[in-house]
């Protein structure tokens, strides 16, 4: 692995944009005309929201 991307004696913060990530998120994507395509998403009423825990995965 590369220096720059071992993260190993660096600690990071669980929950840093939970708070964010709640209000909704605005995805951009500029299509090949030239356009942006913009959509806006939030998590609905009881809607559950599943992350990769990295850690738990083996290395190889």
């Amino acid at each position: 692995m590369l220096p720059e991307y071992d993260f190993s004696g660096k600690k990071g913060v669980r929950g840093k944009y939970y708070h964010a990530y709640q209000q909704g998120y605005t995805v951009r994507v500029q299509k090949e005309d030239g356009s942006i395509a913009t959509q806006y998403f939030t998590l609905e009423d009881g809607a559950v929201l599943l992350t990769l825990e990295f850690s738990r995965l083996e290395k190889s």
